[in-house]
């Protein structure tokens, strides 16, 4: 399955809603909100990518460090 944006929507919306919502004027717990927040975009983008990335091989060896396309 290639990368799909409903899906990584679907991810990253289940990652932000672990996040505990803020609402106030302290600048420290509003940067440690965006912290979260970025986070859990974050795990959800890489969790796609992880689970529906079609990768092709375009050199280097199996078992090592290798490049290729990302679908």
């Amino acid at each position: 399955m290639a990368l799909n944006a409903s899906s990584m929507r679907d991810k990253i919306k289940a990652h932000m809603a672990q996040v505990d919502a803020y609402q106030g004027s302290d600048n420290a717990d509003a940067l440690e909100y965006r912290d979260a927040a970025l986070e859990a975009m974050c795990a959800g983008i890489i969790e796609e990518i992880v689970e529906n990335a079609v990768v092709e091989t375009t050199s280097g060896a199996p078992d090592s460090e290798h490049e290729g396309k990302v679908y």
